[in-house]
């Protein structure tokens, strides 16, 4: 769940949610990039196709408004209307799904996938389970169902990316303009399988809380571009190093994966 609230974060509520992979280099030979440290790839998303903001300094003003409306609608004037931005915070504050795997995430910003510009979406193989949300009583159902499912089974998501077209309005740098599924269908390049498990252990729990994701843990052929991309770089250190350090703890390292 997207709530920096964590003492009253409840899964029933509207929210943004996302998901990351990382993964690690398994070659001798390539352990290491140039400045010495393991070669990860993470990949980031979210649970909204578009970002809800066209730039950094849009998303700054809406953070900082204390008027949320008059953000969105900052005069009489409809073309200074934020429209858009305002259809993408709806779509990210959704209703929980039924799980975790049930949902669909989107890297909303773009890669370099060699000589390409991508996005990038995961989703279950398999048709979303649908579940009434007015029956759920459990605050952390969506945790508790993936326990329930992963006991039980093995799960399976698509990983597919989506080419820009330069020839199309698929821009760069203003990431609240969804990619066109007509200009640039979105095309399955991996199967990712969630072994059966079980991963609720306290130990798992901390080693899950002792990990940092970040776009920029990246090989330079899938490297993140666009302003807010670059800016996610120092934002996401700042994070880790905040966390870590109040949690007395550091990344784990590869070994101990």
């Amino acid at each position: 769940n997207g709530s920096s609230n964590m003492a009253k974060e409840d899964d029933r509520d509207k929210d943004s949610r996302g998901m990351a992979i990382k993964l690690f280099s398994t070659d001798s030979m390539h352990l290491n990039n140039v400045d010495n440290s393991p070669i990860q790839q993470d990949f980031l998303a979210h649970n909204s196709p578009a970002f809800f903001s066209i730039n950094l300094e849009d998303y700054n003003q809406l953070v900082e408004s204390d008027n949320k409306i008059a953000y969105f609608f900052p005069s009489y004037n409809p073309f200074k209307w934020r429209l858009r931005e305002l259809s993408h915070v709806i779509d990210t504050l959704a209703p929980p799904p039924y799980s975790p795997l049930w949902d669909e995430y989107f890297s909303n910003t773009a890669y370099k996938l060699g000589e390409h510009n991508i996005k990038f979406m995961i989703k279950s193989c398999s048709t979303p389970v649908k579940q009434p949300h007015s029956e759920l009583t459990d605050p952390h159902f969506l945790s508790n169902t993936l326990v329930s499912e992963l006991a039980s089974d093995s799960a399976c998501m698509q990983f597919y990316v989506q080419l820009q077209d330069p020839s199309k309005l698929m821009p760069i740098e203003d990431p609240s303009v969804l990619w066109d599924k007509e200009d640039s269908p979105f095309i399955p390049v991996a199967t990712l399988t969630i072994l059966k498990q079980h991963f609720n252990s306290p130990e798992q729990q901390q080693f899950c809380e002792n990990l940092s994701f970040s776009p920029w843990n990246s090989l330079e052929q899938h490297r993140p571009i666009g302003a807010l991309n670059r800016v996610r770089q120092f934002v996401y250190q700042a994070s880790s190093d905040y966390r870590h350090k109040q949690n007395k703890t550091e990344v784990p390292s590869q070994l101990e994966w």
